[in-house]
């Protein structure tokens, strides 16, 4: 009987370690990931963090950092539509002649700046894919300097919109 009362204690004091080097592990996790957390609220690691994510997402799938650099050039125009077009008075609702600006113009003008910016950004995106072909020894300082360009304008009109 004693045999196997030590069997018992013996399993339960070793899941017993287990557990506490278990929730050593989770805390020591968790309180790493509160830091990186912290740390990402400075918008230059932010922005380095996020240089790092698209520069990789190029090295994993190629096609898939097309459609990131192409989205993230959309919403730049988009914003910048939004706030220097709508905001100055561009498309207020008013008269000019006989023709009444309206809030469908606005939407309009809007969309159609969505979609020709969409295409401009694909083809600067192939562009640049092109460019990391017919270059393949400059292919990380090529994704580099556009990543860092996009990032960047995206970083300082963030800075003058809040």
């Amino acid at each position: 009987m004693g045999s196997i009362l030590g069997r018992i204690l013996g399993r339960s004091s070793r899941s017993f370690y287990k557990r506490k080097r278990r929730e050593r592990i989770f805390g020591i996790a968790r309180s790493a990931a509160s830091r990186f957390l912290m740390h990402l609220s400075n918008k230059y690691v932010a922005f380095a963090f996020i240089a790092a994510i698209l520069i990789g997402s190029y090295f994993i799938k190629p096609f898939l950092w097309t459609y990131i650099f192409t989205a993230l050039i959309t919403y730049f125009a988009a914003t910048l539509f939004i706030r220097y077009s709508l905001a100055r008075g561009l498309f207020q609702v008013r008269h000019v002649g006989k023709a009444r600006v309206a809030e469908g113009h606005a939407y309009l003008a809007f969309i159609m700046v969505i979609i020709l910016s969409t295409l401009f950004s694909n083809l600067l995106a192939g562009y640049i894919v092109e460019l990391t072909v017919l270059h393949a020894q400059d292919k990380l300082a090529i994704v580099l300097i556009q990543t860092i360009a996009i990032l960047a304008l995206l970083l300082i009109d963030m800075k003058f919109e809040f």
